[in-house]
């Protein structure tokens, strides 16, 4: 009898060692197994700032005028996104427009907001280069005259047909016929929107996958 207690307690402490084993186990399983999200960028070609909710939450910062934002996770399947806008800077009041994507497993979809408020929605944005391809090409009339071509100067100097496209472009600081410079990094796709406006044409890089390393263990990522 006095043998039996610690046997006990040494049974219980072993399978209580193997319960928790088990949970983590399953818990690293259930992350194993998690299905990767979808992602969702705004691309903002109106005169004012916008704001990208997914329920309560601001999905990125707001967005100015003529800027695109960087891919982030949303979910999968059918969702419903929000654009919040003022017509005047000083409105008490947010417009607000529903949008519904469908979204894919670990691809991005791009929310154009049209200078009128209305939406167009560009699904199955790859995240990250190919051998053959880094940057997706698009071509947006918004009330101007496209150009056949843009001309591309710096760490790559090429002529890019504007149309919908895959291509390829080296690393570095490039210069956009309008004199905007864009930086392509390694491994990273991006989306080049090509805006055309009564007044300009526009080029609007869209960045689909973050470029920030893992932190090191101990310390807080950048």
């Amino acid at each position: 009898m006095k043998n039996f207690v610690p046997f006990v307690l040494i049974s219980g402490i072993f399978l209580h060692g193997c319960g928790t084993d088990t949970t983590a186990q399953n818990a690293v399983d259930r992350i194993q197994n998690r299905k990767a999200p979808g992602y969702v960028r705004v691309v903002n070609m109106t005169s004012g700032d916008i704001d990208l909710w997914y329920k309560a939450r601001r999905v990125a910062p707001t967005s100015p005028t003529m800027d695109a934002t960087d891919m982030l996770p949303i979910g999968t399947g059918e969702q419903t996104l929000r654009i919040e806008y003022k017509l005047k800077p000083d409105d008490k009041e947010f417009k607000k427009i529903e949008v519904k994507t469908d979204l894919t497993t670990d691809v991005g979809s791009s929310i154009l907001v049209m200078p009128d408020h209305t939406t167009k929605v560009i699904a199955n944005e790859v995240r990250y280069a190919t051998a053959d391809a880094n940057v997706h090409i698009v071509p947006v009339d918004a009330g101007g005259k496209l150009p056949a071509t843009a001309n591309f100067t710096g760490a790559d100097t090429k002529s890019v047909p504007v149309k919908d496209s895959q291509v390829l472009f080296n690393q570095g600081s490039i210069t956009c016929p309008d004199g905007t410079s864009i930086e392509i990094k390694d491994r990273i796709a991006y989306s080049l929107f090509i805006v055309a406006t009564p007044g300009k044409v526009h080029y609007i890089l869209g960045k689909n996958a973050s470029d920030k390393k893992p932190a090191a263990a101990g310390t807080a990522a950048a």
